[in-house]
């Protein structure tokens, strides 16, 4: 039952729906035609966690570290990518 009320609430409150799940799908299907686009979506999946988990959290600490890590990834593909031009 927890889990159910847990799933009605994430939907109402986080409009735009994003998990690891639909990621690899997406990778396995070769939809990201960019990296950026793959980088959207995983931003999507730790700023939902932020938004939805309260603060004390393993989840929105977890969500926060990872995040940090994914932005950290993204600047530095782009500082590469960047200089190979």
């Amino acid at each position: 039952m927890k889990l159910y009320i847990e799933d009605f609430l994430y939907k109402s409150v986080i409009k735009r729906h994003m998990d690891l799940n639909a990621v690899r799908n997406k990778l396995e299907e070769g939809k990201y035609s960019a990296n950026g686009e793959f980088f959207r979506d995983m931003l999507l999946i730790f700023n939902n966690a932020l938004v939805f988990y309260s603060k004390e959290s393993r989840e929105y600490g977890a969500a926060h570290v990872l995040r940090k890590f994914l932005i950290k990834e993204m600047e530095r593909l782009l500082k590469t990518e960047t200089s190979n031009r």
